[in-house]
């Protein structure tokens, strides 16, 4: 029929998984499955994020509530306040250094700016974000190679609205993540020495 609807959205810079709908049924099925992704059985989203910052501890679930505002130049951001929607992230340390955090981050529900806004309330922004970052420690990642806001769309798991069958889609982390990841762990031998 030539229909295609994005599913779901991916902030600006960052990679990964995108879904697309062939007709209105689906999408309207898809869309009430991802908002429901925390109470929904089967369905599931995961990003990877290095942090900037150490980590502190295990897996630790972030319930911070998010309002939608207007930033200068009319562009929207989130910021948490007790009278905002709620949001529920689960972030898991993959490797932690010496001034970073590599996570996956598990989303139970779908706010605009999520992951970024949450990492943001704990004091340990997603390395090169440019609205919830810090612009000092943005311009060191940058040094590492860095050219983006390190968030990528992972993982997706879900039921097929047709079929019924599980999905589950991963995809790797692209090359220029990757490389950032080399060149941080590279420094962190040169230290050790």
């Amino acid at each position: 029929s030539g229909y295609l609807e994005l599913v779901h959205r991916l902030d600006k810079e960052t990679s990964g998984i995108l879904i697309l709908a062939k007709n209105v049924e689906t999408l309207r099925k898809m869309h009430d499955r991802l908002r429901r992704a925390g109470q929904e059985p089967g369905v599931s989203k995961s990003y990877q994020a290095l942090l900037a910052g150490r980590w502190r501890g295990g897996a630790r679930t972030l319930h911070h509530r998010l309002e939608t505002v207007r930033g200068h130049g009319a562009t929207k951001r989130s910021r948490v306040t007790s009278t905002g929607r709620e949001a529920c992230s689960i972030f898991h340390p993959v490797a932690v250094f010496q001034d970073h955090s590599l996570m996956r981050v598990e989303l139970k529900t779908g706010r605009l700016h999520q992951i970024r806004a949450h990492a943001h309330a704990v004091g340990l922004p997603v390395a090169g974000d440019r609205v919830y970052g810090d612009a000092l420690k943005n311009r060191r990642f940058r040094e590492f190679g860095l050219q983006r806001q390190f968030l990528h769309a992972e993982r997706i798991c879900f039921l097929h609205p047709r079929t019924g069958k599980s999905v589950d889609v991963h995809s790797p982390l692209p090359r220029d993540l990757e490389a950032v990841l080399a060149n941080l762990r590279a420094r962190r031998i040169d230290e050790a020495d």
